[in-house]
């Protein structure tokens, strides 16, 4: 083993971001010689050998990193091992559970008929949006911004809110915690877009109860409600 050692530790972390996603880290240790500060910048760099004497192209972390960073999120980094030796940690985003396998297997409510409302401050992906569900039998109202959707809620009897958190200074978050703070106890889903587990972690943790990805689809927002839905019943029960 080229660091000299003699042991190496495996350990992963899982960290919940919100119903959908999660984020994995993953911990090597080892307890060999470590690699010198001077060095330590260039490790991930092509053809860069921490130590000559002891063999090796200088290939490895550099391809490590390139598959690091094809996946989701993905991050690969190294630090000194407290206790003597290398550490490298490697972070990704998994999705938990694929709205496209909740919609394939048929369990998804009936949206025909409800009443939803959507803020998102694109007018393309407002206007697209309003099309996908009005064709599924949905009554949809919109705003661009959450002073307007305040606004519309007071004469709008939503039964569903579906909140962009990707707009400018938060206000799809902002709008999500002042619904929650105003007592709107019906199911309010964040739209984030895709790969984007800060925004997705922000809405939810102002009161968002799930959060789908951009654009919004029919069959997404009813899987994810049948996923709320079946939540709230495990919570009573």
């Amino acid at each position: 083993m080229h660091s000299a050692g003699t042991e190496v530790h495996v350990c992963v972390e899982t960290k919940q971001l919100c119903e959908l996603k999660a984020r994995v880290t993953i911990h090597v240790n080892d307890d060999g010689i470590g690699i010198p500060k001077p060095l330590q910048d260039k490790i991930f760099t092509a053809f860069a050998l921490t130590d000559d004497t002891r063999g090796g192209d200088g290939l490895g972390l550099s391809i490590a990193k390139s598959l690091a960073l094809q996946l989701q999120e993905g991050h690969l980094s190294y630090h000194d091992n407290p206790s003597g030796g290398a550490a490298f940690s490697l972070s990704f985003t998994v999705e938990n559970r694929s709205l496209e396998e909740i919609a394939g297997s048929g369990s998804m409510l009936d949206i025909q008929g409800m009443k939803i409302f959507i803020v998102e401050e694109s007018h393309t992906l407002r206007r697209l949006s309003q099309l996908l569900l009005e064709r599924s039998g949905v009554v949809v109202q919109t705003a661009s911004n959450s002073s307007k959707a305040l606004e519309r809620l007071n004469t709008f009897d939503a039964d569903v809110v579906l909140a962009s958190a990707s707009m400018a200074h938060n206000d799809g978050v902002s709008l999500t915690e002042s619904l929650r703070e105003n007592g709107f106890n019906k199911p309010i889903i964040g739209v984030a877009d895709l790969h984007a587990s800060e925004q997705a972690a922000a809405i939810v943790e102002c009161g968002a109860d799930y959060v789908i990805t951009k654009p919004i689809k029919s069959n997404a927002v009813a899987a994810a409600l049948k996923i709320i839905l079946d939540r709230k019943i495990r919570d009573l029960s």
